[in-house]
């Protein structure tokens, strides 16, 4: 905000107030064999003064800031499954799948459009496998998921930024 007494741009919003949540789940969850397991979720939200950069206007200029933008609603489905390999050849061994998908919904405070809220991932996904090995005393495995993509809006601009916790070794 532009500080009015010492005539300079600050990086803070005075009229900030925290974001409020309504939050509705529910879930299905489905046990067999020993460790087995099917789950399916869903979530809904409903918040009050969503926090997400806004333009603050000053006499010179348009900068953006972290403010309230309004209200904003959020959805969620997961799937799990979990999955042992004991009848596979693979005694110890559980298969684990899980998927996300999110959608959310906000007015942009520069656009009046509609878009989802920053920094939220549409869909993710991961792939884990494990097995004890209890003659050896160790275990083993491993995990593939989707990585990370999202988008932060910004007065004027639209960042989109993804990747993967993979690493290579230099």
């Amino acid at each position: 905000y532009f500080g009015m007494n010492d005539k300079s741009l600050r990086a803070d919003y005075p009229d900030l107030v925290p974001a409020k949540t309504w939050l509705c789940e529910g879930a299905l969850e489905y046990r067999f064999w020993d460790r087995g397991a099917a789950i399916l979720s869903y979530t809904q939200a409903h918040i009050s003064d969503a926090i997400d950069r806004m333009p603050i206007r000053t006499a010179s200029a348009i900068v953006d800031a972290a403010g309230n933008i309004g209200d904003a609603s959020a959805d969620s489905v997961t799937g799990m499954l979990n999955l042992p390999t004991d009848n596979w050849a693979l005694p110890q061994g559980l298969l684990k799948l899980s998927t996300t998908w999110r959608s959310s919904s906000v007015t942009d405070p520069t656009t009046q459009t509609t878009r989802r809220l920053s920094g939220e991932q549409p869909l993710s996904w991961r792939v884990e496998f494990s097995q004890d090995l209890p003659q050896q005393r160790t275990a083993w495995g491993f995990s593939v998921d989707n990585g990370w993509s999202n988008d932060s809006w910004q007065v004027g601009e639209r960042d989109t930024s993804s990747g993967s916790g993979c690493s290579k070794a230099p």
